[in-house]
C-alpha cells in the first residue's frame, strides 16, 4: 500500500512524493513529515483527502487528531459522469478525474 502526497500553492504543484505504508501509523507519520518539510501549520493548513475512506474511517479520525483542517476532495463539476457515480462519494476515484487530460 502507498500513500501519495501532493502539495499545491497558488494553483501550482510544489511537492509530490509517495511513501510505502507498512503499518497504520505510517499514514500520519508521512503526512506530518511532509507538512513539517513544507512549513505547513497543523492548525491552519488545509489537508484534502482522496480515496476509499470516509468520516467513519480510522484514517480520518487519526488524521483529525493532528490536523485541524481535514476535508475530502470534491468531484470536478465540469466533468459529467453516468448515474452509477451518483452513489459514490466525491473523493473516490481521483485517477478517473484526470483522464480527460490525456485526450
Amino acid at each position: 500500500v502507498k500513500i501519495h502526497i501532493p502539495s499545491c500553492a497558488n494553483d501550482r504543484l510544489v511537492f509530490y512524493n509517495q511513501f510505502v505504508i507498512k503499518q497504520f501509523p505510517d499514514y500520519v507519520k508521512y503526512i506530518m513529515m511532509v507538512m513539517k518539510t513544507l512549513n505547513m501549520d497543523q492548525q491552519t493548513s488545509q489537508v484534502v483527502l482522496w480515496g476509499y475512506l470516509g468520516k467513519n474511517s480510522p484514517h480520518y479520525h487519526e488524521f483529525y487528531k493532528y490536523i485541524n483542517n481535514v476535508m475530502f476532495g470534491a468531484r470536478p463539476r465540469f466533468l459529467q459522469f453516468g448515474y452509477p457515480f451518483d452513489e459514490i462519494q466525491d473523493h473516490q476515484y481521483l485517477d478517473l478525474y484526470g483522464m480527460h487530460l490525456l485526450e
